[in-house]
């Protein structure tokens, strides 16, 4: 995942979710923390998913060299600080 155009990037788990395979796919879950200076109106969040198998090929998924983005488009975020 990054949020500036992979100059820097964080790599995330994922966890398989129990017999999810429906003959094509297999499910993952996975959570983001983005922190709070980066969630700015205008700015996007990219990212691409890898699978290492140990047995065969390491696949990637990038959404046809597109990545998958979100953009934020407006911000409120609660301040739960204080």
């Amino acid at each position: 995942m990054t949020t500036n155009n992979w100059i820097t990037f964080t790599d995330h788990e994922t966890i398989y979710i129990s017999d999810s395979y429906d003959g094509i796919n297999d499910r993952f879950t996975f959570t983001i923390e983005i922190p709070r200076d980066r969630v700015c109106v205008g700015n996007n969040i990219q990212f691409c998913i890898g699978y290492e198998s140990f047995v065969g090929p390491e696949y990637w998924d990038n959404n046809y060299q597109e990545n998958y983005r979100f953009e934020c488009t407006s911000r409120s975020i609660p301040d739960y600080s204080g």
